[in-house]
């Protein structure tokens, strides 16, 4: 079963020259993974500073893959550390 996998993070102006090209290289090492669909990211019209990125896997079996990949945890350990907080992440099958 499909699954979309929204992702939170709060980026101040001053960290997003560090944490954009972290998140390229994180959207690379997921368009690598089998089961990978797509991924939109938003900004919220509240506050720029909440983003939120819409993942969407084929199975809950490929996203978790992907979490245990080791370029990708090493790229998200790096921007959860840039931003001084845990990465916020909430799964959602697709009916």
């Amino acid at each position: 079963m499909a699954v979309k996998i929204l992702i939170y993070r709060n980026i101040s102006k001053d960290q997003e020259a560090v944490v954009r090209p972290l998140l390229r290289q994180l959207h690379q090492e997921a368009v690598k993974c089998k089961g990978y669909i797509s991924g939109e990211a938003l900004i919220s019209s509240d506050s720029l500073e909440d983003h939120l990125i819409i993942s969407s896997w084929e199975s809950l079996d490929y996203w978790e893959t992907h979490l245990d990949n080791e370029e990708a945890k090493n790229i998200r350990y790096q921007i959860d550390q840039v931003l001084g907080r845990e990465t916020v992440y909430k799964i959602y099958y697709v009916r």
